[in-house]
């Protein structure tokens, strides 16, 4: 597969609910076309409200400044944290000359994945942690 091209994206976010604590996982919302257990991800793009102000659902995105707060893990389809805490800010392209995370290519489980909060003062509730999936079908 030529990771260099992308074939396909979607915006997922994870809302900030409730009490918001320090290390609680906070699940993605769940899309039927990107939740299914045969996406393969290849790369990741996060954003703040910088880049983006509002989600598509209308939620507002987490403020700049707050990606030193959130770590982000990704599970695959064998219930295994493929990607395990990696920190928001690395994933901002816009903060990172650009650049957009390239992955090995696994099939992943959105609905097992989730955010945390390694601290809550940056971050309101009702908040999202938004990113950007590009990935491709198992077998495309």
């Amino acid at each position: 597969m030529n990771n260099l091209i992308a074939r396909r994206s979607q915006i997922v976010e994870a809302q900030f609910t409730g009490n918001l604590a320090q290390g609680q996982k906070y699940p993605f919302t769940q899309d039927p076309n990107i939740s299914r257990k045969n996406i393969v991800i290849y790369g990741i793009e996060a954003y703040t409200d910088i880049d983006l102000n509002y989600t598509s659902s209308g939620n507002h995105v987490v403020y700049d400044g707050a990606e030193v707060s959130i770590v982000v893990t990704f599970v695959d389809a064998n219930n295994v944290e493929r990607i395990y805490q990696i920190p928001y800010n690395s994933l901002l392209a816009s903060k990172n000359k650009g650049f957009i995370r390239m992955i090995k290519p696994f099939t992943i489980d959105l609905t097992k994945s989730y955010v945390q909060l390694t601290d809550t003062g940056y971050v309101g509730s009702g908040q999202c942690a938004v990113f950007n999936l590009y990935y491709t079908y198992e077998g495309e």
